[in-house]
C-alpha cells in the first residue's frame, strides 16, 4: 500500500540518518512529518474516515478492537470518525491536534511520532440516528422500520386469533361434557341404554369380546348352582316314581341279588314278620 510505503520510507530515513551520527549531524526529529495513530475502542472492526474522506491506510490488532492508522500529517488537525458496525451504536469521532504527537523510541537508532486514544461507543438516543443519516440512508431506515412494525403487529395479531380460537375450543368441550352428564343423569334405562349381557353358556371367546358383561353372566351362573345345590339338599317326598324298588316276598334268591338295592330292605321286612312269631 501506498501509505506503508511512505511511511516505511520516511523511518528508513530516519534510521540512515541517525546512524552515521558521530561523522555527521543528526535528524532532527522535526522534520519527520508522517506519524501513526493508534485507537483503543470498545467495539471491533469499525467504518474509518479521516477528515471526512475513505481512509485506506490502517489495519486492525487486538482482534479488531485496536485500529492503527499510518501516514498521518502531525503537523495539522486530524479528525478520525470511527462508524461501528453494529447500528445500535452511535459513531465517535477523534481529533489529533499537533500538540498531540510524541516521539517514541522503537529501538537504540528508531524513533517514531505516535498518537494513542481510547475510545467507548455509546448506544443512539430515540431519534438520533436519523438526524445523522443521509436521504438514502434515513429512507432505507424507515422502510426497515415499518416492516419490522407491520411484522410485530402481524404475530400480535396471530396471537391473539390462537388464544380465541383456543378459549372457543375449551367452551365448546365444556358445553358438551355438561350436556353428556345432564343427559346420563336423565335418561331411564331401556333396551337401548342397558347394560349389554352375554347369553348363558356363551363360549369364552364371546365373553372376551364383552368384558363388560362377563362379570354379570358369571354371577349368574353362580346363584344358579347354588340353588341347584340347595334343591339337591332337600328330601323328597316318596310317590310312585321315586319310591325305592322292592322285591316280592319269597322271590327267589337270584331275583334278590339283581336287585341289592332293595335286598336289605327285603330282609328287615321278613325279620320284622318272624318276631312275632317268637
Amino acid at each position: 500500500m501506498i501509505g506503508r510505503s511512505c511511511f516505511a520510507l520516511a523511518m528508513a530515513v530516519f534510521m540512515l540518518a541517525a546512524a552515521p551520527a558521530a561523522a555527521q549531524e543528526k535528524t532532527n526529529p522535526k522534520e519527520i512529518v508522517i506519524g501513526v495513530v493508534t485507537i483503543t475502542m470498545d467495539s471491533e472492526y469499525v467504518v474509518l474516515e479521516v477528515n471526512g474522506e475513505k481512509w485506506e491506510e490502517y489495519y486492525f490488532e487486538e482482534d479488531g478492537y485496536s485500529l492503527v492508522v499510518e501516514g498521518v500529517d502531525r503537523t495539522k488537525k486530524n479528525v478520525f470518525k470511527l462508524t461501528p458496525i453494529y447500528e445500535e451504536l452511535r459513531f465517535a469521532e477523534v481529533t489529533i491536534k499537533p500538540g498531540d504527537w510524541k516521539l517514541a523510541r522503537l529501538d537504540k537508532q528508531t524513533r517514531q511520532w505516535q498518537a494513542k486514544r481510547k475510545v467507548k461507543f455509546k448506544k443512539w438516543k430515540p431519534g438520533e440516528r436519523e438526524k445523522h443519516l443521509s436521504e438514502e440512508e434515513a429512507q432505507e431506515l424507515k422502510r426497515q422500520q415499518e416492516e419490522q412494525k407491520k411484522a410485530e403487529e402481524d404475530a400480535r395479531r396471530m396471537e391473539e386469533e390462537k388464544k380465541k380460537v383456543e378459549a372457543a375450543q375449551k367452551a365448546e368441550a365444556a358445553k358438551k361434557a355438561e350436556a353428556a352428564k345432564k343427559a346420563a343423569e336423565a335418561k331411564p334405562e331401556t333396551e337401548n341404554n342397558k347394560a349389554p349381557t352375554v347369553r348363558e353358556g356363551a363360549p369364552e371367546a364371546e365373553k372376551a369380546e364383552n368384558p363388560a358383561t362377563a362379570t354379570a353372566t358369571e354371577t349368574a351362573t353362580e346363584t344358579k348352582e347354588e340353588s341347584k345345590e340347595e334343591t339337591k339338599e332337600e328330601p323328597k317326598a316318596e310317590t310312585e316314581n321315586n319310591k325305592a324298588p322292592t322285591v316280592r316276598e319269597g322271590a327267589p334268591e337270584a331275583e334278590k341279588a339283581e336287585n341289592p338295592a332293595t335286598a336289605t330292605a327285603t330282609e328287615t321286612a321278613t325279620e320284622t314278620k318272624e318276631a312275632p312269631a317268637e
